[in-house]
């Protein structure tokens, strides 16, 4: 019985420094992504916020206006940010994993690559602690992506088979049909 309490015991040790040594290297990784110099595009966007503001109003005694949402594919994903000229120090988490802001010039505005941080579907953005002025976050639309069926998870056999289901549907008197193909968010 004794053993096995001794066992279980390391083992759980085990666990808890495997993922200390996880945190810490995912930390790590989060410090050297690179905030390149960039002008922020003419573009329209899914998100156009600045913080602390975005919401209309401020209230310092719940965090409200420090996160917002946005749609992403895994492996895909870049933000533009801007801190604004009187823009002390600030935090930038994606998807609650911290993004180095350290070297960032107030005034200054940055392309930020996160596609090693996205998740498909709904991902967060958090901008807090700014000790004083804005910080101008946007993030440009998801990107349907072009590749082979194999690539995506979609098997030829599928596609014909949708195929057979509007010809048919064509023939019996419908006028047309459309398809919009979409991986799940």
């Amino acid at each position: 019985m004794t053993r096995k309490i001794v066992s279980l015991m390391l083992a759980a040790v085990l666990l808890l420094l495997s993922c200390c040594v996880t945190a810490t290297a995912t930390s790590a990784a989060t410090d050297t992504a690179a905030l390149v110099p960039s002008k922020i595009p003419s573009w329209q966007w899914q998100l156009d916020v600045t913080f602390p503001d975005w919401k209309g109003s401020i209230n310092t005694s719940f965090a409200v206006n420090n996160r917002i949402g946005f749609y992403c594919y895994a492996g895909q994903g870049v933000l533009y940010l801007q801190p604004d000229k009187n823009c002390g120090a600030f935090s930038l988490y994606v998807n609650g994993t911290r993004v180095s802001t350290k070297n960032t010039v107030p005034g200054t505005s940055y392309k930020l690559n996160i596609s090693a941080l996205t998740v498909n579907g709904l991902n967060t953005l958090q901008v807090s602690n700014i000790k004083k002025g804005t910080v101008r976050v946007c993030v440009p639309y998801p990107t349907v992506m072009k590749g082979k069926l194999k690539d995506v998870g979609l098997s030829k056999y599928a596609l014909q088979t949708i195929d057979r289901i509007i010809t048919a549907d064509i023939k019996n008197g419908f006028s047309s049909a459309q398809l919009a193909l979409s991986l799940p968010l």
